[in-house]
């Protein structure tokens, strides 16, 4: 995820055409994609964290989804744009909206990991 935002912000910096940010957009999305489904198969997986995994990361996971319906809704719309100002516009709402989705990924891989790290001391194996 972050060498896509970051190959993003840098053609954004270098006005790269829209095809290229175009690529580096679904790139984003499959990340995000693979995160979201990662997290609703967890969800659905048995484990003593279950419960609280859906409490918390579905939640998150749904901000993500939201992200990510946004970035390809700019994607779609930069189909239809050309060099001009509009298109100026909609390029500098990507950084933003790039860097947002990395957050988020970030805020679910974090829940997880705490999750996990928690239910491994709920056992006891003496």
């Amino acid at each position: 995820m972050v060498q896509s935002v970051d190959a993003i912000v840098g053609s954004v910096r270098n006005e790269d055409s829209l095809p290229v940010l175009r690529s580096h957009i679904a790139s984003i999305v499959n990340v995000a994609d693979n995160v979201l489904n990662a997290v609703m198969a967890s969800s659905e997986d048995t484990s003593s964290y279950q419960v609280a995994l859906k409490d918390r990361a579905i939640p998150m996971a749904h901000n993500l989804a939201d992200c990510r319906e946004k970035l390809m809704d700019a994607s779609d719309v930069s189909q239809g744009l050309d060099t001009t100002a509009s298109a100026k516009e909609l390029v500098n709402r990507l950084p933003p909206l790039a860097f947002q989705m990395a957050r988020q990924t970030k805020e679910i891989a974090q829940q997880i990991e705490g999750l996990q790290a928690g239910a491994g001391k709920d056992e006891d194996f003496s």
